[in-house]
Parts: structure tokens; C-alpha cells; sequence
């Protein structure tokens, strides 16, 4: 899964991930490492809207969840019970496989909604990420 993941995200130039920065992109590289695999990642450009409420926005928090409330998008973030995950894969449970799947891609909807509203605080993007 790792391998697929990682040749698929070569087809990108910039990422897009809340918290990308610091935690998808530190997460798939120690992977990457762990098996051998390439760290493309590690050198990728990101934009991060977490990183860029916490530089350029006064918050309470900078979760995607506040973003949204603060930008009034009506659209709200789902949780995903630590039972659905346990289900899904232990034991193959198609329902709560498709609860994760719906909830992955409502999420990626709402990052997207994220990101339209923040773009503009983006002044240059660098394998540092986007928050200056």
C-alpha cells in the first residue's frame, strides 16, 4: 500500500494537506525510509492551510474544523470512531470500511473548501512549505 501511495504522489507537483507539512509528509517519509522506498516527499512542496491560519490568522484553533466555522462553510467535519477503524481492519467490516471512505472523501471536499479560502495568504512555496 505504501509503494502504491508513494508512486501515485509522484504525479503531483504541490501538495495539498491540513497539516500536511508536519504530519502526512513526516508520516510517509519515516515510512518511505522504514522500506526502502523513495523520499520524494520529503522535498515536496506543500501548502498547508493549518500553516498558514497559525502564521497569518489569529484562531482559537487552528484545526480544519475551526477553519471551516470561522470561514462559515455550512459543510462540517466528520469524526471517525476509533471502532470503524478496528472493524475496518481486523475484521473487513464493509460498513464501517464505507463509513472511512465516505468520511475520507468528504474530508478532501472540505480541505478543498479550506484551501479556496486561504489561497490567497500564499506567497511562495518551497519545500518548507507555504506559510511565509
Amino acid at each position: 500500500m505504501l509503494k502504491a501511495t508513494l508512486k501515485e504522489l509522484e504525479n503531483f507537483d504541490i501538495y495539498v494537506a491540513h497539516n500536511g507539512q508536519y504530519f502526512d509528509k513526516a508520516m510517509l517519509t519515516s515510512w518511505a525510509l522504514k522500506y526502502n522506498q523513495p523520499v520524494h516527499l520529503r522535498f515536496a512542496k506543500f501548502i498547508d492551510p493549518v500553516l498558514l491560519a497559525r502564521r497569518h490568522m489569529r484562531l482559537s484553533r487552528n484545526s480544519l474544523a475551526k477553519l471551516l466555522e470561522f470561514f462559515g462553510i455550512q459543510d462540517q467535519k466528520t469524526a471517525i470512531r476509533w471502532e470503524h477503524w478496528m472493524q475496518a481492519a481486523f475484521n473487513g467490516n464493509r460498513k464501517s470500511l464505507d463509513y472511512i471512505v465516505d468520511h475520507c472523501v468528504k474530508d478532501v471536499d472540505l480541505l478543498e473548501q479550506a484551501y479556496e479560502k486561504t489561497k490567497r495568504l500564499v506567497k511562495g512555496i518551497d519545500e518548507k512549505g507555504s506559510s511565509y
